[in-house]
């Protein structure tokens, strides 16, 4: 009984739901590849641009990007066309580009000091430095733990973030070989301020059994926006045995989500799609079947897809798609940013950067959601009751009723199968026309026949007939010819005894044609005609057919 209160709570709550809007958005999206450092893989070719991570922009103004491989920082405007490029400063002593990973863009009225001059964009590196440009040729180095604790165990900055809070502006690096993530006030000075365990999870989950980690550390890091609530969501991924970079493992990673002042609201995620998580964002309600109100996107590093869940319970929606049904997937995948206008593209399309096959290369595409295809008119078909039962000789009749659907108006012609043998049915009216969104009906009546059934494999009596007519004759011919033979191959025969054996065999083919006469004559009148309806039960189909469009129901009928 428990059970099957049960089973009519889930039917009930299930009936409650909303139907599917027939303008439901769908898992399609389009990538656009704008730049490269690989000739012909995109719109515009940049040789500096190799493993491209970080994005940030002045709303209206370029994109600027942080190009790991190179040691630049390259602008691009919404298509792509390079804007100008600029020098990350390498760490103090350092002859070797430096490698830049993340970069924020301070707003108005925040100012971060760099030498009595605003930050306009800061960087932090791999390198374990964070330096700011200000408008020169190139970055001013502000902050060098490249050798702190010890040059072989210096900081590795994977991700950088600014948040603003009631205590001040902060900037949040990843420090992805100490596991944690440190803050840093708006004169550049380490601070905790905020807590010491300010942005870091108290509690990280055990390393898969067999992957060699020393444990999961804070990978990237973004600033979000929850309905005008400023929070912050913190990437995590494996360490290699140098806790330099992340390990590839799919269903290796988390995403945890903090509050603004450092406090740890709760863990988003750590589902099997993950796979060393490094960016993540809320995107805008346009944005496809992903852009519903509520959704986190995530991108892996590990796998280069782009993967959509619940930001309030962290369930796994879907993975990005294109218009195929393919995942979408960048190899080396890290930023993930929506446009602020102008140069710094559309709101409502995705900026991305990868660094495809081991970093070594790089792309910077726009990702669009696909438009979806206007709905095509159709219509639907039903039929009541579904059962009846009738005895032989009455009429069953049902109300087929058809409806239209997105903007369909267009005749439907209406017909039968499957009805019992030796029965009728026909419509009232045979064709319709339902609106869209309206419905029409017809009557569908099956006449029936009280007269007996005969099943077809029955011998009627003219096959009777027939039959005697073939299998008589025989013998009669048999005797005839055998005294015919007889007659003419002996001469010895005398005319008394011809005649006498003549007229025998005569005699016998006049008693078969007697017997042919009764059997043939007496098969009507001693065998049943066989037109009445069949009794039993049938499935009769209704199908409504317009153009190109077929669609069918069934009814039960039982003849007693």
């Amino acid at each position: 009984m428990k059970k099957f209160w049960t089973v009519v709570l889930g039917l009930a709550c299930a009936s409650a739901l909303p139907p599917l809007s027939a303008h439901a958005q769908t898992n399609s999206y389009k990538q656009t590849n704008l730049v490269s450092d690989t000739a012909g893989m995109a719109a515009n070719t940049d040789s500096k641009l190799v493993n491209p991570w970080g994005i940030a922009f002045v709303p209206g103004n370029p994109f600027w990007i942080s190009d790991n491989n190179s040691g630049f920082t390259t602008l691009y405007d919404q298509n792509g066309a390079l804007n100008g490029s600029f020098t990350v400063a390498p760490p103090n002593g350092s002859s070797n580009p430096a490698t830049p990973t993340g970069i924020v863009a301070p707003p108005s009225g925040v100012t971060f000091n760099v030498n009595g001059q605003p930050g306009i964009f800061i960087f932090d590196t791999e390198d374990g430095t964070i330096s700011a440009w200000t408008g020169g040729a190139s970055t001013i180095l502000m902050v060098d733990n490249s050798a702190i604790p010890s040059a072989a165990t210096g900081a590795v900055y994977k991700g950088l973030a600014l948040i603003k809070n009631t205590t001040g502006s902060f900037l949040l690096a990843t420090n992805f070989r100490s596991g944690k993530v440190e803050v840093y006030d708006t004169g550049f000075n380490p601070t905790q301020i905020l807590g010491a365990g300010a942005f870091n999870d108290p509690a990280p989950p055990a390393v898969p059994t067999g992957s060699g980690s020393p444990g999961y550390a804070p990978f990237g890091i973004k600033a979000i926006n929850v309905s005008n609530t400023a929070m912050v969501v913190v990437t995590y991924a494996l360490q290699d045995t140098p806790m330099h970079d992340p390990l590839h493992i799919a269903g290796a990673g988390f995403v945890d989500l903090f509050s603004a002042d450092g406090t740890m609201v709760r863990r988003i995620t750590s589902d099997s799609h993950l796979n060393a998580p490094w960016g993540a964002v809320i995107p805008p309600a346009s944005f496809g079947s992903f852009g519903a109100s509520g959704n986190l996107l995530v991108g892996n590093f590990g796998d280069g897809t782009i993967n959509a869940y619940n930001f309030a319970t962290g369930a796994f929606i879907d993975q990005m798609k294109d218009q195929n049904g393919t995942v979408i997937a960048n190899t080396s995948l890290w930023d993930m940013v929506f446009g602020g206008g102008g140069p710094s593209g559309d709101a409502n399309t995705m900026y991305i950067t990868a660094g495809l096959a081991n970093e070594q290369h790089g792309l910077f595409s726009a990702i669009t959601a696909n438009a979806t295809p206007a709905p095509t008119g159709d219509f639907n078909i039903s039929a009541s009751p579904s059962t009846s039962t009738i005895s032989a000789g009455q009429n069953a009749s049902f109300t087929v009723t058809v409806g239209g659907l997105n903007g369909f108006n267009s005749a439907v012609t209406l017909t039968c199968s499957g009805m019992p043998a030796n029965s009728n049915c026909s419509f009232s009216p045979a064709s319709v026309m339902p609106t869209s969104g309206g419905m029409v009906t017809s009557t569908m009546t099956i006449s029936t026949s009280s007269s007996p059934y005969m099943h077809a494999g029955l011998i009627s009596g003219n096959q009777t007939g027939g039959l005697y007519a073939m299998i008589l004759p025989i013998p009669a011919l048999v005797l005839l010819g055998a005294f015919l033979a007889k007659s003419i191959g002996s001469r010895r025969v005398t005319g008394t005894k011809w005649i006498s054996g003549l007229a025998g065999s005569l005699a016998l083919l006049f008693a078969t044609a007697c017997l042919l006469a009764a059997s043939g004559c007496g098969g009507n009148g001693m065998n049943n005609p066989g037109n009445g309806t069949q009794r039993g039960m049938a499935t009769v189909m209704v199908t409504g057919t317009s153009g190109n469009l077929t669609h069918s129901t069934s009814v039960s009928l039982t003849v007693q």
